[in-house]
């Protein structure tokens, strides 16, 4: 659901849509902090947020994964 013109941004309202498909829960308080914490380009009156950090967040974690998978001994 990323914007075709940059695959990092997703308008908010899209994103939204998004967070209610997986049932989860954002108040408005938390809608602000993440509009400010991650703003994305300004298109008029539609808000975009930067999603990269999204991505990284999960590239980091399946990386975690892989090396808690990997087993080596004290002398390897």
């Amino acid at each position: 659901m990323a914007e075709k013109d940059d695959d990092r941004q997703i308008f908010v309202d899209l994103f939204s849509k998004v967070i209610k498909q997986f049932k989860l829960k954002c108040s408005s308080n938390d809608w602000d902090t993440l509009i400010k914490t991650y703003p994305g380009r300004a298109e008029g009156h539609r808000k975009r947020i930067n999603i990269e950090v999204l991505y990284d967040v999960f590239d980091d974690h399946a990386r975690l994964e892989m090396y808690k998978a990997v087993k080596i001994g004290e002398n390897e």
